[in-house]
């Protein structure tokens, strides 16, 4: 065999590898109707071009890095032994043009989220959601507000157990917020407009 086809052999060997680990048949999922859904948060510290996205330690850095608008992430509780969890992204990291989705993938906006649960309703004439399907009974995962805090929402007697960024901002009057996907274990769901120095989980939606 000479130098040029083993040397061939060698790089396709190398694309399949890289396209295994990092592509679309990577990702553990599920379908709900027409969606294909991540049944993990997503865990990345590199954008798509591969350059690093920063990690806050500590509040401090957390909240520096919100003052600057620069994407940022960090674990629950700035714990790396949370990291099982996914890790935390505030919204700059989000609205960033070298992409945080894996690559297929894409951060729904709040009408695909919203559209994902009406297919989850169960059909036995009580309204239940079947969050199970999309693995949504695992540890409750806090979010980090805009000073570093770690906390649930809750509105009411309600908790929410699980938040997730959207792609969509609030609009002019609220230029500082942008909308997340709040869930419950009691089977209740929720739009808010967060600060978008928060950190929040971050599902992925399979691009069609």
């Amino acid at each position: 065999m000479n130098i040029k086809k083993m040397f061939q052999i060698i790089l396709c060997s190398s694309v399949l590898l890289l396209t295994s680990c990092m592509g679309e048949s990577s990702m553990d999922s599920v379908k709900v109707g027409d969606q294909e859904i991540m049944l993990a948060n997503i865990n990345v510290s590199e954008f798509q071009n591969g350059e690093k996205i920063y990690e806050a330690k500590n509040a401090d850095e957390w909240i520096e890095a919100g003052k600057e608008n620069i994407a940022a992430w960090c674990y629950d509780d700035f714990n790396s032994t949370n990291e099982k969890k996914g890790k935390l992204y505030n919204w700059f990291a989000v609205n960033d043009s070298r992409g945080l989705a894996p690559k297929g993938w894409h951060i729904p906006n709040f009408n695909e989220w919203h559209s994902l649960e009406k297919k989850l309703l169960v059909k036995n004439g009580n309204g239940e959601h079947n969050y199970k399907t999309i693995n949504f009974n695992n540890d409750t995962v806090r979010y980090c507000n805009d000073h570093g805090i770690f906390r649930n929402e809750q509105s009411g007697n309600t908790i929410y157990n699980y938040s997730y960024w959207t792609t969509d901002d609030c609009g002019e009057r609220n230029s500082f917020r942008a909308v997340c996907f709040l869930i419950s274990k009691e089977k209740y769901s929720n739009r808010e407009c967060f600060p978008k120095r928060s950190g929040l989980s971050i599902r992925c939606i399979k691009n069609k």
